[in-house]
């Protein structure tokens, strides 16, 4: 149907939207902090550098750190409010460090309405990471 198909592209789009957002910052993170090598969570912390050459501190992860809007995908800075990447249709997220620099971010998007899903995976390497 129309809903359908309108769904699985708004879906499809959302996750290659958020999908750009956290690789354009991975990419440029000197530090991976979480999650620990080899292991994997729902939540990545990473520093890099600002436009004047500050170091910050990034996070991504699904839902707020209470707990609460635990189906929207959140970048987080360290003194700033959560802003949201794709509210309401985040149903799994897992982000994967392996040494030297890759990490893995696999997403799932589900359309409350519809029920329509999209996953989306990619690896990035922090070229900022020293090996």
């Amino acid at each position: 149907s129309w809903r359908t198909t309108a769904a699985r592209t708004e879906v499809h789009q959302s996750a290659r939207l958020a999908l750009e957002a956290m690789t354009r910052d991975l990419r440029l993170a000197s530090i991976i902090a979480w999650p620990p090598p080899g292991r994997s969570d729902s939540r990545v912390s990473i520093r890099t550098m600002d436009t004047n050459g500050k170091q910050i501190a990034i996070g991504f992860q699904q839902g707020l750190p209470d707990g609460g809007n635990s189906r929207t995908l959140y970048r987080n800075y360290a003194h700033g409010r959560p802003s949201p990447l794709a509210r309401d249709v985040v149903s799994a997220l897992r982000f994967e460090y392996s040494e030297p620099r890759l990490v893995k971010i696999a997403l799932t998007l589900t359309d409350p309405q519809t029920g329509v899903q999209d996953s989306a995976t990619t690896a990035v390497t922090c070229v900022n990471v020293a090996e």
